[in-house]
């Protein structure tokens, strides 16, 4: 079996545990790395994973994706307990499973542990959005989450580099590491806008759809593969260029590149995610082959006290970095009200390892710069894949019942500001309507006709504002939506019978189906 029938084979699966991860209602990044494990003992065979791989071709298009649709607005605003997680966290991460692991393992030399600190320090940006995606939290913990895990990727790969380094045999100097983690880090974000700035460039002067969506789909690449090449974090370049081209994409695309590019991108997303955490399982039931030559007893105690090295660091440091603030600066009491309790629980329970640690273990060398065996790799990578595997399944699934027992309800806010903006919208609508008309010089019936459709919709968002987010669909709602359903139901029915007898064409039918479809999708307002 070639290994492009093993990847097809594995894409057909990860779509097979995608649909039973819906059914039973748990995130499908858990139930692709359970299915990964099982594959792992079945007669198919073992594809193995070259580190470039996960980085280069998986990695830049998911954190690219997930800056595009950052709310930079809400980033700012929670920048400062953002950079405490994704920076202070992973330097506290690295430094206290180093000092465990050097304790608790015979013959672990400081400069392995500190690379088995670096490796587990930062949480997964694709673990956290998309098991949070589906969880009734406030948007401001989704925000810290989300821009932790896009920043702490940098913080790690650097801490990575350093004592890699040091293990090959160089020596530490805290001045040549903190010069280095500036220059890796800002030089990503530097040539991450530029990058984004030159791409938005190209954007405007286009208005093909199949052009600017290969674009956008190679734009990630872009940004990280010479961003590496030049020695500053392509992690940050990427993520960089994502969020300044999703902010700008308003006005950079059409409305039909906009709605099919979105498709498309949802697409390789969800077939990429399912790649990863497939090939993560297939990883991690492969650490059985490490278990001959060691005591079992004694592997396990190791796996489980970095696990839980990794989890209590997070757990005492995040009511720190939310909270010690708060108390000791009274500008900020001025200006902010104290975290809740529960915002700062879910936070702290939010440590899943994923495809960054997944691809760092296995990108360790085999041998050092003189020949000698790397020390104790084999034991890194068991141990990686213990952290890998308590996090996302321990505390991924738990997660959705940490957060109902802690009685988080969905309030209704973001439901509220969109139907405040689009009564602003409706307003400037209006507003403009008949210098609109009088310069296109349109006849005044069907101006007022647009003039009536307008009203309409800013009565119903005037008087729905104030609804109880409890009661949104109302048995009238639902009654409505069905017969619209039903409407274009019987209008697409009609127009395939057309087709069918002859007396439209495919491509007709086609434009036709296409326009019923943007109307199916358009909300109910």
């Amino acid at each position: 079996m070639t290994g492009v029938e093993l990847v097809l084979i594995l894409l057909a699966a990860s779509v097979v545990l995608a649909i039973a991860a819906e059914r039973i209602r748990l995130p499908y990044p858990i139930v692709l790395l359970v299915g990964g494990v099982v594959l792992a003992f079945t007669p198919v065979p073992h594809l193995e994973i070259e580190p470039e791989i996960v980085l280069v071709v998986f990695l830049p298009p998911l954190l690219f994706s997930a800056a595009w649709l950052t709310s930079w607005h809400d980033f700012r605003a929670n920048v400062r307990t953002i950079g405490l997680l994704a920076i202070g966290l992973v330097i506290a991460t690295t430094l206290g499973v180093a000092v465990v692991a050097h304790a608790l393992i015979p013959g672990m030399p400081w400069g392995v542990a500190f690379v088995l600190g670096a490796i587990v320090s930062p949480p997964d940006a694709v673990a956290a959005t998309t098991v949070m995606q589906r969880l009734h939290v406030p948007s401001r913990l989704v925000t810290i989450l989300e821009g932790e895990s896009l920043v702490n990727d940098a913080t790690g790969l650097v801490a990575y580099q350093v004592t890699l380094a040091v293990v090959a045999g160089g020596t530490f100097s805290a001045s040549h590491a903190a010069f280095q983690f500036a220059y890796v880090g800002l030089g990503g974000i530097v040539f991450g806008f530029v990058v984004g700035w030159l791409v938005a460039k190209v954007h405007r002067r286009l208005d093909d759809f199949q052009v600017e969506t290969g674009i956008s789909l190679l734009t990630p690449y872009i940004a990280y593969i010479p961003a590496e090449h030049l020695g500053v974090s392509g992690v940050l370049a990427a993520v960089t260029a994502g969020g300044y081209l999703g902010w700008r994409s308003p006005q950079l695309f059409s409305p039909v590149t906009r709605l099919r590019s979105r498709s498309v991108w949802s697409t390789v997303l969800f077939l990429f995610n399912g790649l990863v955490f497939i090939l993560m399982g297939l990883e991690l039931a492969g650490t059985h082959r490490l278990l001959a030559s060691m005591s079992t007893t004694g592997i396990v105690e190791w796996c489980a006290a970095i696990a839980g090295t990794t989890i209590v660091i997070r757990l005492l440091w995040v009511p720190i970095a939310m909270h010690l603030p708060y108390r000791l600066v009274k500008r900020i009491r001025r200006h902010e009200s104290a975290p809740a309790w529960k915002d700062t629980a879910v936070v702290s329970w939010t440590a899943m390892r994923g495809i960054v640690s997944l691809a760092l273990v296995l990108a360790l060398p085999e041998t050092l710069a003189d020949g000698t065996p790397f020390p104790l790799r084999d034991l890194l990578v068991l141990l990686v894949f213990a952290v890998i595997a308590v996090t996302l399944l321990g505390q991924g699934l738990s997660l959705p019942f940490v957060i109902g027992a802690l009685g988080f309800v969905d309030d209704g806010s973001a439901l509220r500001k969109e139907r405040e903006a689009l009564l602003r919208g409706t307003e400037s609508a209006l507003a403009h309507l008949d210098s609109f008309a009088k310069a296109s010089k349109i006849e005044p019936r069907a101006v007022e006709r647009l003039r009536e459709t307008y009203q309409r919709r800013r009565e119903r968002l005037r008087a729905s504002i104030h609804d109880d987010p409890s009661a949104l669909v109302s048995a009238e709602r639902e009654g409505f939506r069905q017969l619209r359903e039903q409407l274009l139901a019987a209008e697409r029915g009609i127009y395939v019978a057309l087709r069918d007898e002859g007396a439209i064409t495919e491509e007709i039918l086609q434009r036709l189906l296409q326009d019923l479809d943007l109307e199916t999708m358009q909300p109910l307002r």
